[in-house]
């Protein structure tokens, strides 16, 4: 009897260990037809592999901590928003390090208006991987034209963001950190982009986040900040970065507003 209530009990343990514990690779479109159909079906852990292709989609990561990639590198494999409102892809479910972006371009998003942050990638209340993916030609009006992080400790690396446009009322043309957390920007080119305040890069209340080992070049803040606009934080770590030929009418490569104690 002993014996076979413990051979109950492991079976039951493998049982429970191996649903949790064996991940799936779902294939966009062999197994899905589009890569939201593809997160859709995933679960925590899983990995939607992408083939290349143009996908015309807005895709929500619905707080699932999964990989989504794309097979052949963001070169050859594009998600285009086609200019339809809000951004091509959203984290705004609390989804961390775990949930992953990597090998797209991501292009033609539209921030317009309410609910929606951020042109091409928003992230709100949320702390992804953002990696080696070509943010390009998205647009909005508020903040982030590239990339808009609310609230959230994303890792952001490796990627080029570039010829995104926040002209109209917006900041951060190509990246916006709004709110105090502590996100890691890092190791990317960060080129072309405009916006009114921080044309590359704008910053306010990022609390401890660093900005390390990133190309910030030839990006317009059309009134402040041309490259990096600062403002109401003092603990945001800027190191090692190259800061160059941008343009503002006041801080062509910074702009620093930030309270006196």
């Amino acid at each position: 009897m002993k014996h076979y209530s413990l051979a109950c009990t492991l079976a039951i343990l493998v049982l429970a260990l191996g649903v949790d514990s064996v991940a799936t690779t779902i294939r966009v479109p062999q197994d899905q037809p589009t890569i939201q159909a593809g997160i859709n079906a995933a679960f925590n852990g899983d990995t939607v592999l992408v083939a290349p292709g143009t996908y015309y989609e807005q895709i929500n990561f619905s707080g699932k901590n999964i990989v989504v990639e794309s097979q052949a590198g963001a070169g050859v494999t594009i998600i285009d928003a086609g200019r339809t409102t809000g951004p091509v892809v959203r984290f705004i479910s609390g989804e961390g390090l775990q949930a992953v972006l990597s090998g797209f371009t991501v292009q033609n998003g539209s921030q317009c208006c309410f609910p929606y942050e951020g042109g091409g990638i928003e992230i709100n209340g949320a702390s992804p991987t953002i990696t080696q993916n070509v943010v390009r030609k998205n647009v909005c009006t508020d903040s982030g034209g590239g990339i808009n992080v609310y609230f959230g400790a994303p890792l952001i690396s490796a990627n080029t963001v570039t010829e995104n446009n926040c002209s109209n009322s917006g900041n951060g043309g190509g990246i916006s950190l709004d709110g105090d957390e502590s996100a890691q920007v890092v190791h990317n080119k960060i080129e072309g982009n405009i916006s009114v305040d921080g044309g590359g890069l704008s910053i306010n209340g990022g609390g401890s986040s660093l900005i390390f080992d990133n190309q910030i070049v030839n990006n317009s803040g059309f009134i402040q900040g041309g490259g990096i606009y600062l403002a109401n934080d003092e603990g945001v770590i800027i190191v090692q970065n190259l800061v160059a030929n941008n343009w503002s009418l006041a801080g062509t490569q910074l702009y620093l507003s930030t309270p006196v104690n």
